[in-house]
């Protein structure tokens, strides 16, 4: 059973982190169909970006991690900050 959405729940989600003072949402694994070509990966970044605003609006910080590599001295790191600029490391 799939969990919560940003894109189908947001509301519910916002809710949530507020009930229990989270300040930070992490994203989970990019999904398959925005690997599927490079414009597909352009609108899954176009997407998040936007919703990492929205939470920013919200006083909610958005991160995640996409792993590059196996090696952790190799994994990059893309985070969102709570205004909703994204920071890459």
């Amino acid at each position: 059973m799939p969990g919560d959405s940003l894109t189908n729940d947001f509301d519910k989600i916002v809710a949530d982190c507020k009930r229990l003072a989270c300040q930070i949402v992490r994203m989970g694994m990019m999904p398959f169909s925005a690997m599927a070509s490079q414009q597909a990966l352009l609108d899954f970044c176009s997407r998040s970006n936007e919703l990492a605003a929205r939470l920013a609006e919200q006083g909610i910080a958005c991160t995640t991690t996409t792993t590059t590599s196996s090696s952790p001295s190799t994994r990059a790191s893309t985070s969102w900050t709570s205004s909703g600029r994204v920071l890459h490391s």
